[in-house]
């Protein structure tokens, strides 16, 4: 039977998701509703299984709202996850499950990898209609209320700044920011740029905590994070004294936005200045001076740094904005910006091209500078070609391959923990201590299912290598 019609596609895609991330989960799924026709196999087929759904007449949701996939969603997320799944109890729903998601990205504090998030959102918009909004909506936009609200207060993810009493507190906030579509492999960077004849601004992609700053009449007034009114916190003195006092060339009211990090370096001197505040990242060290300020003497600021990548009123190019930054003062990512004419239409010597003259050369550059970088932002010069309107801007888009690939490290293996849940166990190893790149110490890593550790021989003792994803889980890797 050929797969030819629209909907048999559709099911397909949808239950590509289910099945990317554990195909013995989709063994178990089968189990679970009685179709045992494919039970017998070694491999699960993506095509058996859209069949077989077809034949059965089963709607999407039977399977996603089953107990099975709720233990599998609590298989891919770390332990801080589990916990506020817990919370929600009876009102776990899809929609608080993304909710939960978004909010603890959005506030340093991720639970599950982007990878498997993405898969989430494309399954869940594609079967319940109370979610397909977050497709096209910025997680700044999210409201949390009502149970999703208490739990991610009660759990510390969420607390009331004490916000500007500026009055244009409220103007900055409702700068919009738009999230940017990552992109793991040269060939999509290659489409997205001959999709247009655009020059290209490249530059690093800084690994900060977002905030926004407001110039009245040329003088700093404000300083915000990313959110609404009654989630925010105020960063106004922490960044002050960081920040240029006064701009030039502009008028009324403008607003910047940029990255805040901590160089590597300063956050050692912190944490030996402070050892119970563990420290770990420069991304959580610069969220903790500007949240905690009054906790930090005037030295520890010295290492605060804040990269401007965008703003209103300052500029309308990509290229005039970040004129205006560096003329100011500010801090600007190491950036390369190349005519369309010079890049290769070829896409064998596009990739080669793409990596030595601008992915090299940026990592290096951050690497000098101690900047902690996520990928590289590749933008479109002549904003006029984008018109996307979903959370994510066509006008760029975020290399994450190369020297932003995961990370992977090697670890031993010490014990095999297992969790017995309702239909299958969940698997974690126990690994001697390892200090990954962003200053963690890995010492569980998440396995999926029983069936890799018998296929992959791996018992106490054994070396095994591991990716931390998304600064929060950490992944068992196998052949």
């Amino acid at each position: 039977m050929l797969l030819n019609n629209a909907p048999i596609e559709v099911q397909k895609e949808v239950l590509s998701c289910i099945l990317t991330l554990n195909k013995e989960f989709a063994l178990q799924m089968c189990t679970s509703l009685n179709l045992y026709d494919i039970i017998e196999k070694e491999e699960i087929d993506i095509v058996d299984v859209v069949l077989l759904f077809q034949e059965y007449e089963i709607p999407l949701h039977i399977a996603t709202d089953s107990s099975i996939w709720e233990e599998f969603i609590n298989s891919i997320v770390n332990e801080t996850g589990k916990k506020l799944l817990t919370f929600l109890k009876q009102f776990r729903t899809k929609l608080n499950e993304l909710l939960l998601f978004r909010a603890c990205y959005r506030y340093n504090k991720p639970i599950i990898n982007d990878d498997d998030y993405d898969i989430l959102l494309n399954l869940y918009t594609f079967i319940y209609p109370n979610t397909v909004y977050l497709k096209s909506q910025s997680y700044d936009d999210d409201i949390y209320d009502g149970v999703v609200k208490e739990v991610l207060v009660k759990n510390g993810i969420l607390r009331k700044g004490t916000l500007s009493n500026s009055k244009y507190a409220q103007t900055l906030r409702s700068a919009k920011t738009t999230s940017i579509l990552p992109q793991e492999y040269y060939e999509d960077t290659f489409s997205f740029i001959h999709s247009s004849h655009s020059d290209i601004f490249f530059s690093l992609k800084v690994d900060g905590m977002n905030a926004k700053t407001g110039y009245v009449d040329n003088q700093f007034e404000l300083a915000l994070s990313r959110g609404r009114d009654s989630d925010g916190f105020d960063y106004t003195q922490a960044l002050q004294k960081v920040l240029p006092n006064e701009i030039k060339g502009t008028s009324g009211f403008v607003s910047i936005t940029g990255e805040v990090y901590l160089k590597y370096s300063s956050l050692q001197k912190l944490n030996a200045k402070y050892p119970n505040k563990d420290l770990k990242t420069p991304k959580s060290a610069a969220g903790s001076l500007m949240i905690a300020h009054d906790k930090y003497d005037k030295e520890d600021f010295e290492g605060l740094h804040f990269i401007a990548h965008g703003g209103e009123n300052i500029g309308t190019t990509i290229t005039e904005k970040y004129e205006s930054f560096i003329k100011n003062g500010f801090e600007v990512p190491p950036y390369i910006l190349v005519l369309y004419a010079e890049i290769p239409q070829n896409l064998t010597r596009f990739k080669e091209w793409l990596k030595t003259n601008v992915l090299d050369i940026l990592w290096e550059k951050g690497e000098q500078l101690e900047i902690p970088s996520d990928g590289v932002v590749c933008e479109k010069i002549d904003v006029s070609l984008t018109d996307r309107k979903d959370q994510y801007s066509d006008a760029n888009v975020a290399i994450k391959y190369e020297q932003w690939k995961s990370p992977q490290y090697k670890g031993i293996v010490e014990k095999i923990l297992f969790e017995q849940k309702r239909v299958n166990a969940s698997v974690v190893l126990q690994i001697k201590p390892v200090t990954t790149k962003d200053f963690n110490v890995a010492r569980r890593v998440s396995v999926g299912s029983p069936a890799i550790l018998i296929k992959n021989n791996i018992v106490p003792g054994s070396e095994i290598t591991f990716e931390r994803k998304s600064q929060a889980i950490n992944v068992l890797v196998t052949d």
